[in-house]
């Protein structure tokens, strides 16, 4: 019987740990590109769930990338605000579990205080695991 017991109790703990580590968010990356194509460095992008109201800001990077990490699934608004550019906004991505949106950006030549608002679904252009882990994008391919 203690045999059987300690058996027990182990593959219990041995449940709880693997149920522990499996991930329950979802990640948003791309890059943001300026009219011409050209990408767009330290611009600000912000996520921000409908349901709860939490954000999660990134700064592009030199080559114009953004990777947004552990988001609680559910339903995003994406912002995108960079210097001498129109703030943009996209309603409608859904992000499940484990899941990546790769979410690319054409912003326009303007005054900050402009709105680009886009209401249509987000496509997402890229879903699975492997894109979280890849290294730079190539913002060339948008």
């Amino acid at each position: 019987m203690g045999i059987r017991n300690l058996v027990c109790a182990g593959l219990l703990i041995f449940t709880t740990m693997t149920l522990g580590a499996q991930q329950i968010t979802g990640s948003i990356h791309g890059s943001i590109l300026d009219p011409t194509g050209a990408v767009v460095e330290s611009a600000t992008v912000t996520a921000k769930q409908v349901e709860t109201g939490l954000s999660r800001s990134a700064n592009t990077d030199r080559n114009g990338n953004y990777v947004l990490v552990e988001l609680p699934v559910g339903h995003y608004q994406l912002q995108v605000a960079a210097k001498g550019f129109s703030k943009y906004v996209q309603q409608g991505i859904t992000l499940d579990v484990n899941q990546v949106a790769t979410v690319m950006v054409r912003l326009q030549v303007g005054s900050e205080t402009q709105l680009v608002d886009v209401k249509a679904d987000a496509t997402l252009l890229a879903i699975g695991r492997a894109a979280a882990r890849c290294g730079a994008l190539n913002p060339g391919t948008a």
